[in-house]
């Protein structure tokens, strides 16, 4: 069961993502993230796997593009089902390959060792019981298959802040949007190493 701290996250969540959703521009560019390289893996590596995206948003970005990227089953989890409409305008078209369920990461409606590749992204510090959570997505994940997980909310909400005044400055200046389009991983890494004073040898 869900509580109440949960539910009514999921609610401003939901907000926020039915906005990147009617956006095709943005919600292009969350996808086009979700890439092999981004876990650090050869290219092709989701083709033919069965994919969990526990907490997947109400617009289901990641499951779109392991959708996209060849995977065999994508599992969009999320709390409740009032998101599945906005899911299903991305997912629709991969039929039979994307199913919507409603559920907790707290207690996961699988059997142990149901998917190749487990993601969870930002979700567990948005729970009552993160500990709970891993280990129930660890459960559900394949001898030799892969668990991502994303913790974002460090930093005493530092991040969360830099991440949210990037977003206002991304859907409002034009020419901001452009150079955030035009980042490739080799510029993104560069900037963050001048920003940090590195110097490579």
């Amino acid at each position: 069961m869900e509580s109440a701290f949960e539910i009514e996250t999921r609610a401003v969540f939901d907000r926020h993502q039915r906005q990147q959703e009617d956006d095709d521009h943005i919600f292009d560019r969350l996808t086009s993230l979700i890439g092999d390289d981004y876990f650090g893996l050869p290219s092709g590596s989701f083709r033919g796997l069965d994919i969990l995206d526990a907490g997947c948003g109400s617009n289901a970005n990641a499951s779109y593009a392991f959708l996209n990227k060849g995977a065999r089953s994508v599992t969009s989890l999320e709390l409740g089902d009032a998101w599945m409409d906005c899911a299903r305008k991305r997912l629709g078209r991969f039929g039979a390959r994307s199913v919507l369920v409603a559920g907790s990461v707290l207690d996961l409606p699988f059997d142990h060792r149901s998917f190749d590749f487990v993601h969870c992204a930002g979700v567990l510090p948005h729970t009552s019981d993160p500990q709970k959570g891993s280990q129930e997505l660890v459960r559900v994940t394949r001898p030799g298959g892969s668990f991502f997980l994303t913790i974002m909310g460090t930093a005493n909400g530092v991040i969360y802040r830099c991440i949210n005044h990037l977003r206002e400055l991304y859907q409002g200046d034009e020419q901001f949007r452009r150079s955030v389009d035009n980042l490739s991983a080799a510029t993104a890494r560069q900037a963050v190493d001048w920003l940090f004073g590195y110097q490579g040898s």
